[in-house]
């Protein structure tokens, strides 16, 4: 925030740079693409994967479970 006012702008505590509509949809189609993996998502798309989280719940789509977005092979 001093940041912020050292600049004499004013802190609303949002993103300062909006995500472009176009891109926000390219975010809400992923969930389908990587079955609401946000973690895996995050690895093609280029955001982190709570900001994708954000964005699915946003539309009313869930995420995967942490759990569930971890799958290992035995053997």
């Amino acid at each position: 925030t001093q940041y912020w006012n050292d600049a004499e702008l004013k802190a609303n505590g949002k993103q300062a740079n909006k995500i472009p509509q176009r891109k926000i949809k390219s975010i809400i189609a992923a969930h389908r693409t990587f079955r609401g993996n946000a973690r895996e998502a995050a690895r093609h798309l280029p955001f982190s994967d709570t900001t994708i989280k954000n964005y699915w719940r946003e539309a009313g789509l869930m995420p995967l479970p942490v759990s569930n977005q971890y799958q290992f092979s035995v053997g």
